[in-house]
């Protein structure tokens, strides 16, 4: 059983069980907006048996290599 359809920024439809969009809401009520896609995926890796501390290394990866590509960006865009 599937959940209602729900637009993340990208305009991309993601199918959320109940429970995911549960834990959507709950993570919007602390104040953690998350791309429900994002979520999706972190949820079935979870199921996967695989840490919430690999989980979050790889996050925090992703985000310091983001930021250095924004700032590279940015900065070229300077020159």
């Amino acid at each position: 059983m599937s959940g209602r359809k729900i637009e993340n920024p990208s305009q991309v439809s993601v199918n959320l069980r109940p429970y995911q969009e549960e834990l959507l809401q709950l993570s919007e009520m602390a104040g953690i907006h998350a791309d429900p896609a994002v979520l999706k995926i972190i949820v079935e890796l979870l199921n996967m048996h695989i840490s919430p501390h690999a989980i979050f290394q790889m996050l925090k990866t992703m985000r310091k290599s983001s930021l250095r590509s924004r700032k590279y960006n940015s900065q070229s865009h300077m020159h």
